[in-house]
């Protein structure tokens, strides 16, 4: 079950996706398509949650996650690289610089690695979003408004 306050949004939702596939949450703006999203990938909602996300192997879904929300939430400071990299840093690790560097040219961003934000356009900023989350190299990528 799934609380905004005293309101029941949902009860008893079961929701299967097929693994190694594309599917798409559609609705109008409002609807909670974000906030599905979120709570799926163990992020506040804003609401109170009782039950249990798995993966099909049982384990808990969201240590399967890779997360990008609907805003960039990209570091000015940091050079395009560095936002690709950040979430490594954050951990204490090293990083894949030559897996970085492969997602960034898979995004067609590879001339304009050493940019900072504000030198990149919104659609380069949001490809920049992709490949951070990208790197995280995991099985499930949940993309919201990509």
């Amino acid at each position: 079950m799934f609380y905004l306050g005293d309101q029941t949004l949902f009860s008893n939702l079961p929701f299967e996706v097929a693994p190694a596939q594309w599917t798409c949450l559609l609705g109008s703006s409002g609807i909670g398509k974000s906030t599905l999203l979120r709570l799926f990938a163990g992020l506040r909602t804003g609401g109170e949650f009782e039950g249990k996300i798995t993966a099909g192997n049982g384990m808990a879904a969201q240590s399967l996650i890779a997360y990008m929300g609907q805003t960039d939430l990209l570091f000015p400071w940091l050079t395009l690289r560095g936002n690709v990299m950040l979430d490594s840093r954050l951990r204490g690790e090293a990083g894949n610089l030559e897996r970085a560097d492969a997602l960034i040219e898979q995004v067609g961003l590879s001339k304009h690695t050493h940019k900072r934000m504000h030198e990149l356009s919104g659609g380069m900023r949001q490809r920049t979003a992709l490949a951070r989350t990208l790197m995280e190299n995991k099985p499930i990528v949940l993309l919201d408004e990509p």
